[in-house]
């Protein structure tokens, strides 16, 4: 018998063990079926609420955009530092002004070891830290008369050597183009990456308070947010914030902001206010996209514009209009709570609805996670491209 049971199973052992791992294989599939199914329902859905807003049927806004005029040159980070026979450093370090190939590699290591948001950016400049094109943009406005301005370009000026007094007149013209143009034209402020601390001081006298939408990152959030705060800004911030810590900073911004506007016009009349009170504010991380919007202001379609800033963002860094769900992935939480405070609420990630919206205060927020893309093709630009999408469905 024994002798007869060990034929049977060298007989049918390798049957039976093609019908275990088919079995094994059976079982497994469901879960990467649901996961493609998931999302295919939320790219849908996004695709459903990015629709909802047709610009087929309206007049186009009119929108001027100023002051940076560059010309980017994308390389390889790795591939470059090997061309120039650069070997990487066990010393990273943080250098303001780059003058030798040593700080070059202290510098690229200092970034990369958290993750620079897969970028490396250097500029060598002499042009656009002026504003060259100011005085002229500033006539051609008169006759366009936008519907929106958009300000952006200005980390240019980060850490150039300006003479004494320099920058500070550059910017207090821009201030006054800013204060004089009309009130019914909105007036959005992209944000980038500023490390030095007193040039974001002076966004904060000269800019910030005539710009009633902000568009910022997840790292440049708490910068301005600390800032605001007195606190000193730090180079490097969490990349990968949750949604409830990113929700609290702009509520505070958001609120800081405002009540710099009040205290500023508390004396003033209508006639002589100074400034615009915040009334967007919209910050695009890698997960997700998040926007606060007041009540009853010129911004329209906030969930549409969320759900289609989500979207840009795969397109950019895809490099393609049509999104594939196998080159994406969602890595924003299945659920989030509002707020870090005890006791706040959690909103689940529905795919069939993705974007969350709800009141708070005088204000709207909106989120909408992003089909973050795995097989990339381009990140630089992203920010702009991602808050020009938001921008593009509210006015």
């Amino acid at each position: 018998m024994e002798g007869g049971g060990r034929v049977s199973w060298i007989k049918y052992g390798p049957i039976v063990s093609l019908f275990v791992v088919l079995l094994a294989i059976w079982f497994r599939s469901p879960p990467n079926r649901e996961l493609d199914d998931r999302l295919d329902t939320v790219l849908s859905s996004l695709l459903r609420a990015e629709r909802k807003v047709g610009m087929n049927d309206v007049v186009r806004p009119k929108v001027a955009v100023g002051f940076g005029g560059c010309v980017d040159l994308i390389v390889d980070g790795v591939s470059l530092l090997n061309k120039i026979d650069l070997p990487p450093t066990d010393q990273p370090l943080h250098h303001d002004y780059i003058e030798n190939a040593k700080q070059l590699a202290e510098s690229f290591a200092y970034f990369f070891a958290p993750g620079a948001a897969a970028e490396y950016i250097i500029h060598s400049d002499d042009h656009n830290p002026y504003l060259a094109s100011m005085e002229e943009f500033a006539e051609k406005l008169q006759d366009f008369e936008p519907d929106l301005l958009v300000v952006g370009g200005l980390q240019m000026m980060d850490n150039f050597p300006f003479q004494s007094g320099e920058r500070d007149a550059l910017l207090s013209r821009l201030a006054d183009l800013l204060s004089s143009s009309s009130p019914s034209i909105g007036i959005h402020f992209e944000m980038a990456s500023f490390v030095e601390e007193s040039i974001m001081e002076d966004l904060l006298h000269y800019v910030i308070p005539h710009a009633d939408s902000l568009g910022m990152n997840e790292q440049e959030l708490p910068n301005l947010l600390s800032l605001l705060k007195g606190s000193n800004i730090t180079v490097l911030s969490d990349p990968n914030p949750r949604v409830a810590t990113v929700l609290d900073q702009m509520r505070e911004v958001y609120r800081l902001i405002n009540q710099h506007y009040k205290d500023v016009n508390a004396e003033n009349d209508s006639a002589n206010t100074k400034g615009k009170p915040l009334t967007r504010l919209h910050v695009h991380t890698l997960a997700f996209q998040a926007m606060i919007v007041t009540h009853g202001s010129q911004w329209k379609n906030t969930m549409s514009a969320t759900a289609k800033a989500s979207l840009t963002a795969n397109r950019h860094v895809c490099g393609s209009n049509d999104i594939d769900p196998s080159k994406a992935r969602l890595i924003m939480d299945d659920s989030f709570s509002v707020s870090r405070q005890e006791g706040s609420q959690r909103i689940p990630l529905q795919e069939t609805r993705p974007v969350s919206c709800w009141d708070e205060e005088d204000y709207e927020i909106c989120v909408a996670p992003v089909l973050v893309c795995t097989e990339v093709y381009q990140t630089a630009g992203g920010g702009d491209n991602i808050s020009a999408a938001g921008l593009v469905l509210q006015i």
